[in-house]
């Protein structure tokens, strides 16, 4: 990023070998917070 921005993520991958699909969620603040605990009237 250019700025100094720095990128945070929580990466959880199974346990077993394979292929399996991305689950993302995204937004500007609170890495580690659950979209629903976050916007709960969604």
């Amino acid at each position: 990023m250019t700025e100094g921005t720095v990128l945070r993520a929580d990466v959880f991958r199974p346990a077993d070998e394979g292929r399996h699909p991305v689950i993302m969620t995204h937004g500007p603040y609170a890495k580690g917070l659950e979209f629903a605990e976050g916007h709960p009237n969604m």
